[in-house]
């Protein structure tokens, strides 16, 4: 699925936005003052928010229901643009189970569950990218800081690694 303005808006959003311009134009002409003018731009706003609420959703179901890995990848970066880290996680598991060699999906997993609190799984998902691929330097850097988080751990007790902190999913398309 290509990104095309028919995934932003269907005919009846069209229609709805389209419906409150005409009717908010109507409005401002026969009032014409300030306060017409404010009900015109809060009647256009309510529905643009209405149809762009309703259009999201039906756009996530598109690409929740596609078998199009770019699909998956095209819903994690809205999931991640969202901050909604329990429907990346499980867009990035959906992928995997499509293609369970995908190294870039096991790695946006591994950091995602390294964030979550689940340092261990993200750290087998880690070394599963390097059974796939031995030359892989994202999951050669994220065992690596995990390993010296550990020690900094056993040696230090610091609970605060910000080195680990900082490695973020890449919802990039493929």
């Amino acid at each position: 699925m290509h990104f095309e303005f028919s995934n932003l808006f269907s005919l009846v959003g069209v229609f709805i936005v389209a419906f409150a311009v005409v009717i908010s134009y109507f409005i401002y002409r026969e009032i014409k003052s300030k306060i017409s003018y404010f009900f015109a731009t809060l009647i256009i706003g309510i529905a643009l928010f209405v149809v762009l609420k309703d259009e999201r959703q039906t756009l996530i179901s598109k690409l929740e229901s596609s078998s199009s890995i770019k699909d998956l990848y095209m819903l994690a970066h809205i999931y991640q643009a969202e901050g909604n880290i329990p429907e990346l996680i499980r867009v990035y598991m959906k992928i995997i189970e499509r293609d369970p060699k995908d190294e870039q999906a096991l790695l946006n997993l591994a950091v995602l569950l390294i964030h979550s609190g689940h340092q261990e799984l993200g750290l087998q998902i880690a070394k599963r990218v390097i059974s796939i691929n031995p030359e892989n330097r994202q999951a050669r850097e994220i065992i690596e800081l995990l390993m010296d988080s550990r020690k900094n751990q056993e040696g230090k007790h610091d609970k605060d690694n910000t080195s680990i902190k900082n490695v973020k999913p890449n919802t990039d398309e493929k």
